[in-house]
């Protein structure tokens, strides 16, 4: 669908409905949009208020664990998966994409939560909005 080209979209959206295919033949990985199992699951953030931090139940130092672990479910404050965190509204796209500045190309696309586009350099001649005449 050509509404996973836009970023409001996926931010909305990205891996928070179950995939249609059977279990296990989906493939698709991070190219699907939709999840296959309760790692790979995400609230949407227009439904449920969340936080960016990693809930202690779920993750262990570097470890995420079982959603299933939180006995808060669905009404935690907190991510539960890697794909919560990556994608929720104050992480995503903050941080380039390491792909796209080692090979100028990124395999994920719309599906990546990391920045693709540089900023353009500010010319000598525009001046900063907040400047005073």
């Amino acid at each position: 669908s050509p509404r996973w080209q836009e970023t409001a979209y996926v931010l909305g959206n990205y891996k928070t409905e179950p995939c249609k295919k059977p279990p296990r033949l989906c493939r698709q990985g991070y190219a699907c949009p939709y999840y296959h199992n309760s790692k790979d699951r995400r609230r949407s953030p227009r439904k449920h208020k969340y936080r960016s931090s990693p809930c202690p139940n779920v993750k262990h130092g570097d470890e995420w664990g079982d959603p299933g672990k939180c006995e808060n479910g669905d009404a935690c404050q907190y991510c539960h998966t890697r794909t919560e965190q990556q994608f929720h509204p104050e992480i995503y796209k903050s941080t380039k994409c390491n792909d796209m500045q080692q090979a100028g190309s990124c395999p994920r696309g719309p599906f990546c939560a990391f920045a693709h586009i540089e900023p353009p350099p500010l010319s000598d001649d525009v001046q900063p909005s907040s400047a005073v005449s």
